[in-house]
């Protein structure tokens, strides 16, 4: 199963690099698949253990290995809330519209993450200024 997982995760990467820019929504892809492929491992290492417990075995490794992955589902699931919270929060933010003059006075039009001009920016409580999709990227 972990073969299939890094798998998909080398595909989305390929797929990234074949179109030659950034997925924004690729940490909420990956973060779904997480949750999906520890569910599956659950579910299947909860069978066998049944099936095994059921033929008068008390399989201890199992419940071990089980156990391991009802801790990572766990996380998961805590880093979804905590990515979602944080794409919530960095949409929340202020919009400053660079292309009206009065909103560029002093301060510098060029995005620092991406390098590039901004017309529509989102503004931090510091003052400093990014686009919302380079700030996904970089948090997410």
């Amino acid at each position: 199963m972990k073969g299939i997982q890094h798998n998909f995760k080398y595909q989305l990467s390929a797929i990234e690099l074949y179109y030659r820019e950034q997925w924004i929504e690729k940490g909420f892809v990956l973060n779904i698949s997480r949750f999906i492929f520890d569910s599956i491992i659950l579910l299947l290492n909860m069978k066998l253990f049944i099936w095994i417990f059921v033929r008068g075995q008390f399989p201890l490794y199992l419940l071990g290995e089980s156990i391991d992955t009802f801790i990572k589902l766990y996380k998961s699931i805590q880093q979804f809330i905590k990515s979602r919270t944080l794409v919530n929060q960095l949409k929340s933010l202020p919009d400053v519209d660079l292309r009206d003059p009065a909103n560029t006075v002093g301060v510098d039009t060029t995005c620092i993450i991406c390098l590039e001009e901004m017309a529509l920016a989102k503004k931090l409580r510091c003052g400093h200024i990014f686009h919302l999709s380079c700030l996904r990227r970089w948090v997410d």
